[in-house]
């Protein structure tokens, strides 16, 4: 009896405040999983997909009457829906502008205190029995937390066996076709977001933290709950740059060499969040050019590690003068190399840092093999 009290209060704190670890997710999935078999009257969901779907959104909240699909019909009836019962609204992401993983990626969030925005996935097939591949696959995701997907399913007869925690690569690849069967299986068709409060645990990050002029910087941008973007770009306490976006992610270059400071709002309509400020630098030609091997000399034969590098440079040319007075010159994107010594003498080695704009040289550096 305290055991059920302890589940019973558990599901209500969750429910209304949808937050909190790791572990209370899981305790959460198995707890609405619990009430949609009970709303059901169903032993397990065992090969009903679209029905564990339905009944998880009405124990959830989302919806107060059953949503009638196959698995295979559930993006186009669940994208159909503007406003659910439950007072959520939705957002919805077609396959063919919005792959899976791009969806989960956007929905991610390191902040596990928000309210959850469920998520149903359609597939148009599910696996390569003959249900599946008639019937399609439907599924709710709970939340996608640093980088977790929280989700459940309807493949396994036990319950528990039912709730998962998987990366967001681990889960791309699970719900994808698999080589080793003839039929085409989990054929995508898109995905509904769910959502009743403002974005929650918007972030703004970039590939690198250095770039050159003109070279293109990409922002991506992520919130639980997130419809739309509005991203802001300064330079020197001066706004440079503000674009609104409905796209996770956006392409922009610079013409003036400095540091810049980016940040995004995610809205939705019940409101927005603003994320911590990140910042990039861009340069012109490269800078801080440097040169070094392992050791000062070597043996005929060996193998030494040359590196070598300068902030914002994008390629290399290592140009080496041999003890015979000929010269090398290997090109790379690499910010070191191998190098065997094959005759005795002395080896004069610099780097030549590249970039769109221009290039520098590093200092000369002597090697002497024996």
């Amino acid at each position: 009896m305290k055991k059920m009290i302890c589940i019973l209060l558990a599901f209500l704190l969750l429910g209304a405040n949808a937050s909190a670890s790791d572990l209370s997710i899981k305790e959460y999935m198995q707890s609405n999983y619990t009430k949609a078999l009970a709303l059901s009257g169903m032993q397990n969901f065992n090969g009903y997909c679209a029905a564990c779907v339905a009944y998880q959104g009405i124990a959830h909240g989302i919806h107060t009457q059953y949503i009638w699909a196959n698995g295979n019909q559930a993006f186009e009836r669940y994208s159909s829906i503007t406003r659910t019962g439950g007072g959520w609204l939705t957002k919805s992401y077609p396959s063919k502008e919005y792959s899976m993983k791009q969806v989960l990626s956007m929905q991610n969030t390191d902040d596990f205190s928000g309210f959850y925005c469920p998520i149903v996935l359609g597939f148009n097939k599910g696996t390569a029995s003959s249900a599946g591949q008639y019937y399609g696959h439907a599924m709710m995701i709970y939340a996608v937390r640093a980088g977790t997907v929280y989700f459940t399913d309807s493949t396994e007869p036990v319950l528990e066996d039912n709730i998962y925690a998987m990366s967001i690569d681990d889960f791309c690849t699970r719900y994808s076709d698999k080589a080793d069967t003839p039929e085409e299986e989990f054929v995508y068709d898109g995905a509904i977001v769910f959502y009743k409060n403002a974005p929650n645990g918007a972030s703004v990050a970039t590939k690198a933290k250095k770039y050159t002029l003109w070279e293109n910087v990409t922002f991506d941008f992520a919130a639980s709950g997130a419809t739309s973007y509005s991203l802001g770009v300064d330079k020197d306490g001066v706004r440079v740059m503000t674009v609104h976006s409905a796209s996770p992610s956006y392409n922009a270059q610079f013409g003036e060499a400095g540091t810049y400071t980016a940040y995004v709002t995610a809205c939705n309509a019940f409101g927005f969040t603003d994320s911590k400020a990140i910042t990039f630098a861009v340069g012109s030609l490269p800078e801080n050019a440097f040169i070094t091997s392992d050791e000062p000399s070597a043996s005929v034969g060996e193998t030494m590690t040359i590196s070598y590098g300068a902030d914002f440079a994008t390629s290399y040319a290592i140009g080496i003068t041999l003890p015979d007075g000929s010269f090398e010159v290997i090109q790379t994107t690499d910010s070191s190399i191998d190098y065997t010594f094959e005759s005795a003498g002395t080896y004069t080695v610099f780097a030549t840092c590249c970039n769109n704009v221009g290039y520098v040289d590093t200092q000369v550096i002597n090697i002497n093999v024996e």
